[in-house]
């Protein structure tokens, strides 16, 4: 500096406070061990922080970098971490696995992945317990259930195969051909029997 009240080729050197009342201009390295503004504070190049750093709120106009790679493996570990929510007006793609812990609210989910479904632990969607769906599902392939199943009603528009025994404890309506294999045999319990058509033997 070449101008002002007081020039100095050398160093400044004060041990006690010193109050400036204009702006205070650093062309070289600064080091601060305390810095406190009840204003705004501009920093016109890069601000290098080798501490913990406690800010009450961050506003950023521009791009956030973390060049920290910790990966997360709960909700207290990883290269971010905050102690409330996350809110994000737009898109979030994700490299690893999201793991959530709580209720999940989802508008519409699309899942990529073809993996077909061979067993309860094969498929593009597992879960380990159980699923309600409060509407209609549409299955393009084979449906599997090892479990016993209870259908309120249930309507096929081709042909049905059942491997064990088909057990039905209310009145049943047939409107077609019965037919019974050679060497089976058809039995009909202790109730009435009421054929609308002819019986052939």
């Amino acid at each position: 500096a070449t101008s002002g009240a007081i020039i100095t080729a050398g160093g400044l050197g004060v041990s006690k406070d010193a109050h400036i009342y204009g702006t205070l201009n650093a062309t070289g390295n600064t080091s601060l061990t305390n810095v406190t503004t009840s204003g705004t504070a501009s920093v016109g190049s890069t601000l290098g922080v080798t501490g913990a750093t406690t800010l009450a709120g961050v506003t950023a106009s521009g791009i956030i970098s973390v060049t920290n790679d910790t990966n997360s493996t709960n909700i207290l570990t990883g290269a971010i971490k905050t102690a409330g929510g996350l809110g994000v007006e737009q898109d979030v793609n994700i490299g690893g696995t999201m793991d959530v812990g709580g209720l999940t609210t989802l508008n519409t989910v699309d899942i990529t992945s073809t993996t077909d479904s061979t067993s309860t632990t094969v498929g593009s969607i597992k879960t380990a317990g159980g699923m309600a769906i409060q509407k209609a599902v549409n299955i393009g392939g084979a449906l599997t259930v090892t479990g016993a199943t209870t259908l309120s009603t249930v309507s096929t528009s081709s042909n049905a195969t059942i491997g064990g025994i088909l057990a039905v404890t209310g009145t049943t309506t047939l409107n077609d051909n019965v037919s019974v294999a050679a060497g089976k045999t058809l039995t009909v319990g202790n109730g009435a029997t009421a054929l609308g058509g002819t019986l052939g033997v």
